[in-house]
């Protein structure tokens, strides 16, 4: 996955919860094939770090012991690898992102932010080139969204991004008065 830079712990755990299900979408959809090696949904940057490239090489290392140097009991004692067959389909990225019930569609820029007006909004690198939607909720409070995902909001005052209801969160239902 992408490497996470939020100014919250709570926009990294929904960043983190939105980045799996748009790539449980894409899996869903056929984007990345069904399921199969786990190299088949990593992504990679190419503007990280001594640290992240060494970080990097370990995980690469691991998905080749666990692709090809370990079998699987769920598997009958085969290898990932031996089963694995990539999709017909080659995988062209993500469509443009449009927002037609915002006010404005915007890029994330490489430092990742959104700029917005005079205001530099801070969100997270994993946005960085993807176009999020902004709407105004209330009198100069921002709404943040990417594909159908809210992320949070700000205001026109302080310009930071305070986080929305987690979508992911469990749904508990009120107990019934008995």
């Amino acid at each position: 996955m992408p490497q996470v830079v939020p100014d919250e712990p709570q926009v990294a755990a929904l960043v983190g919860q939105v980045l799996a299900a748009a790539v449980a979408q894409q899996v869903r959809a056929g984007v990345h094939g069904e399921a199969g090696t786990v190299a088949a949904c990593a992504t990679t940057r190419h503007d990280r770090p001594r640290a992240d490239l060494w970080q990097q090489a370990k995980f690469d290392d691991f998905i080749d012991c666990y692709n090809h140097e370990r079998p699987h009991q769920a598997l009958d004692m085969k290898y990932p690898a031996e089963l694995y067959l990539p999709s017909p389909r080659p995988y062209r990225g993500l469509s443009e992102l449009h927002y037609p019930f915002h006010d404005q569609t915007i890029t994330v820029t490489q430092c990742r932010r959104i700029c917005f007006g005079r205001r530099k909004i801070n969100l997270s690198t994993v946005f960085a080139g993807q176009n999020v939607g902004i709407k105004e909720v209330s009198d100069k409070i921002w709404l943040v969204s990417i594909m159908d995902y809210d992320l949070g909001f700000f205001d026109h005052q302080t310009g930071r991004l305070g986080t929305a209801d987690n979508p992911f969160a469990a749904k508990v239902l009120p107990m019934s008065p008995e």
